[in-house]
């Protein structure tokens, strides 16, 4: 007799699709307009009855059901989509919005004005006026893949435990991605490259560029 599997549970469920998403929970409660501590319990299964109008916007979110959310239908990583629309019933922010695409070494210098050839369309995505974006051009990151696209928002200056951030190192030409360690109020930076795991601290001698606020695994221009 097969043995029955038994299912996900709300608080499995949505810990996986963020960890495939490479979402935190400050992260994907800004993109929701949800408290960072209700995704923070929901991820931990510290509440275990959430309300309708909390679930909606994360299922809307995930591409999937609350049913399919909570653990009631199955699910698979392979068919979860991560809906950038906007949630908000406003239609005058149900718009698209350009990021330009940069080089990784213009990016030390934007704002600045750059000549830009290329833009990324991310519809109904809120971005600050100075997002932009950038191609992932090396395959040794842990998380991210070769080609795939990020979004940086510059203007976010409150930085969380296990945020993605582009990062500036004075005299270099290029910045590289660091993932934020935060112990005691104080702020560190994990290499996302397996072989360069040691936490360096944020220092004078680095500048974060922005927050990664949206990533797409494949890049097609």
């Amino acid at each position: 007799m097969k043995e029955k599997i038994a299912p996900f549970t709300l608080s499995q469920n949505l810990d996986r699709i963020m960890l495939e998403a490479h979402l935190s929970a400050s992260e994907l409660a800004r993109r929701l307009k949800l408290p960072a501590a209700t995704i923070m319990k929901l991820r931990t299964g510290e509440v275990s009855n959430p309300t309708i109008s909390t679930l909606t916007p994360i299922a809307h979110y995930f591409g999937l059901t609350i049913s399919q959310l909570i653990g009631e239908l199955p699910t698979s990583g392979k068919n979860i989509k991560i809906d950038v629309t906007n949630l908000s019933d406003d239609p005058q922010e149900q718009k698209v919005t350009k990021a330009p695409i940069l080089t990784w070494e213009d990016s030390v210098l934007w704002p600045n004005k750059l000549p830009v050839e290329h833009y990324y369309n991310l519809p109904g995505h809120q971005l600050s006026n100075v997002a932009f974006a950038l191609i992932i051009e090396v395959d040794d990151y842990e998380c991210f893949q070769k080609d795939g696209i990020l979004i940086i928002d510059p203007q976010v200056e409150t930085y969380n435990n296990d945020d993605y951030v582009l990062v500036h190192k004075v005299g270099e030409k290029r910045p590289t991605l660091k993932k934020v360690v935060k112990e005691d109020d104080t702020l560190f930076m994990r290499s996302l490259v397996l072989s360069l795991n040691s936490p360096i601290q944020l220092t004078s001698d680095y500048r974060i560029l922005g927050i990664v606020s949206a990533y797409k695994k494949w890049f097609k221009q």
